[in-house]
């Protein structure tokens, strides 16, 4: 930019010195990124709902604002609740488009914790085709634990039984993880060949089929 200013002595001055103030402001983009779960603990079997918004502060609008979502082994994508722009559940990549200086989008993701894990951290990750000033929170994690389902134990008191023998036995439910497990289970058992039922001796729970 050229400022040119004309002028002429008006007086017997030695020195004269102009001031000119510019008042600019560079415009920044600064995306951020912010994950949740709706719990820290799942076990094998329960659904689990992911909440990822980003955001753009004041600075400058964005342009094709990618996320790069990293759903662990852990989860198995189920659906996606509600989406702004698009989502493939093949890539795991949210395309947002556009974003205006202070805008928000949000992706919520159904998903089904399938095996057990101590601690998982599931990753986010925001780009667009504007260089981000401040990277630094263009990343965010979430950590939960998936612990397991109760798992069956099965005891018998008689390992080679003659004909007409009784065969007792003993199945139980033992609970391994550190969170208390409220939903129903249904534990299917088979009897080998050449055994029958004959009844339930002692039982803890709802119903014997």
């Amino acid at each position: 930019a050229t400022l040119v200013i004309n002028s002429r002595a008006i007086t017997n001055v030695t020195t004269i010195t102009n001031f000119i103030d510019i008042d600019y402001k560079e415009k920044h983009l600064n995306l951020t990124v912010d994950k949740e779960s709706d719990k820290n603990e799942y076990v094998v079997g329960d659904e689990a709902l992911w909440t990822i918004t980003v955001h753009n502060g004041e600075g400058c609008a964005a342009t094709d604002v990618v996320l790069k979502d990293i759903l662990q082994q852990e989860f198995e994508f189920v659906d996606i609740v509600s989406v702004d722009g698009t989502y493939s559940e093949d890539t795991n990549v949210w395309t947002i488009g556009n974003m205006a200086e202070n805008s928000d989008a949000k992706l919520v993701i159904k998903s089904k914790a399938k095996r057990f894990v101590g601690g998982t951290t599931k990753t986010a990750v925001v780009t667009s085709d504007e260089a981000d000033w401040n990277n630094s929170n263009n990343v965010a994690n979430q950590t939960v634990t998936i612990f397991p389902l109760p798992q069956p134990v099965k005891t018998v008191n008689n390992t080679f039984p003659y004909y007409h023998d009784y065969v007792e036995y003993n199945l139980t439910l033992v609970n391994t993880g550190n969170i208390s497990y409220t939903k129903n289970l249904t534990v299917i058992d088979t009897l080998p060949d050449g055994l029958v039922f004959d009844g339930i001796i002692n039982v803890s729970g709802t119903e014997v089929l």
